[in-house]
């Protein structure tokens, strides 16, 4: 076992418009967005259901991706 199971970043909220990094926890695999998007910084656009939908900028694309609030840190300011 690797750490101890930590209960707070699934019951994490964010609100609409705030600013979160998108970091992946392995321990969790619903609601995993795509490794490419590790690292990536975007803005929270909705709540759906338990996940979140975050607009990201990619290059000069506008990515929407769906995850659960584990794989989302907010960003410091």
């Amino acid at each position: 076992m690797r750490g101890k199971f930590k209960v707070a970043p699934y019951l994490r909220e964010f609100e609409p418009n705030e600013r979160v990094v998108i970091k992946l926890n392995p321990s969790s695999q619903r609601g995993l967005p795509d490794p490419v998007f590790e690292g990536k910084t975007g803005k929270v656009k909705e709540a759906r259901g338990k996940s979140y939908v975050v607009e990201l900028k990619v290059g000069k694309k506008i990515k929407t991706i769906i995850a659960r609030p584990e794989h989302l840190i907010p960003k410091s300011k």
